[in-house]
C-alpha cells in the first residue's frame, strides 16, 4: 500500500500540496514537522504485515476524506483478519471528531473487552 494514501484521486495531490503550503496558517513556524509527517505519511507502508494485527480493529474514515481515499480505506480493512468499517459518507479528514465516532469507539470497545 505504500503511496497509496494519496494515489489514484486527483484531488488528494492538490490536498497534500496544500497541505505543505497551509504551514503557515496550520502550525506557524513548526511548519518542517507537518512537511517530515506528510512525507512520513507517504512512504510508510505495512500492507504485508496487516494480517498479524491480532486485535480486533475499528477503521473509522470519513467518504468525503481527500487525503484517504475509500478504496484504500477499504483494501486496508480487507487486510486485517477483524475489522470493522464504520463509514461517515459526508465526512472528510478532519470532520471525524462527532459524538456519532466516538460513541462507534466506545461500542467497539466494550465489545471487544
Amino acid at each position: 500500500m505504500r503511496g497509496q494514501t494519496t494515489t489514484g484521486v486527483p484531488a488528494s495531490w492538490a490536498l497534500r500540496g496544500l497541505g505543505r503550503l497551509a504551514h503557515l496558517f496550520v502550525v506557524g513556524d513548526r511548519h518542517e514537522d507537518l512537511v517530515v509527517t506528510l512525507d512520513a505519511e507517504d512512504s510508510f507502508d505495512v500492507g504485508a504485515r496487516l494480517g498479524a494485527v491480532a486485535a480486533p480493529t475499528l477503521v473509522v474514515a470519513g467518504g468525503a476524506d481527500g487525503f484517504y481515499p475509500l478504496d484504500l480505506v477499504v483494501r486496508t480493512v480487507a487486510g486485517l483478519p477483524d475489522a470493522t468499517l464504520a463509514v461517515h459518507p459526508r465526512s472528510g479528514h478532519l470532520g471525524l471528531g462527532s459524538r456519532g465516532v466516538s460513541r462507534e469507539v466506545l461500542a467497539h470497545l466494550t465489545r471487544t473487552s
